[in-house]
């Protein structure tokens, strides 16, 4: 199992952790073991899974969540890698718009 090289858009992101994409193993069912070949990647997309999840747990569908994630960290058009950069300061710092939706 592998993880993709780059996604430029958070449904891609999902789609990979939900079924994975490219033919590719779904990220959610890799084993420790298949973590750990991939432990940069999986680390890093991890912040964004958790947060997607958490927001369909409550009852949103993925895409309204994704819209929810893209509307606090910049819109529809912001880098992933920046995404990533921002959920990272708002688990951090605990901010309350964000904690708002997605509080792990």
């Amino acid at each position: 199992p592998n993880l993709c090289k780059c996604h430029k858009k958070l449904h891609v992101l999902w789609a990979e952790f939900e079924s994975g994409v490219g033919g590719n193993k779904a990220a959610r069912s890799f084993t420790p073991m298949e973590r750990g070949k991939v432990k940069f990647k999986y680390c890093r997309r991890k912040i964004v899974w958790d947060a997607i999840d958490n927001l369909v747990k409550r009852g949103l569908s993925s895409d309204v969540a994704i819209d929810r994630i893209y509307t606090e960290c910049g819109g529809p058009n912001t880098n992933i890698s920046d995404v990533i950069g921002r959920l990272k300061t708002f688990r951090q710092t605990g901010n309350n718009a964000l904690h708002m939706y997605v509080a792990a």
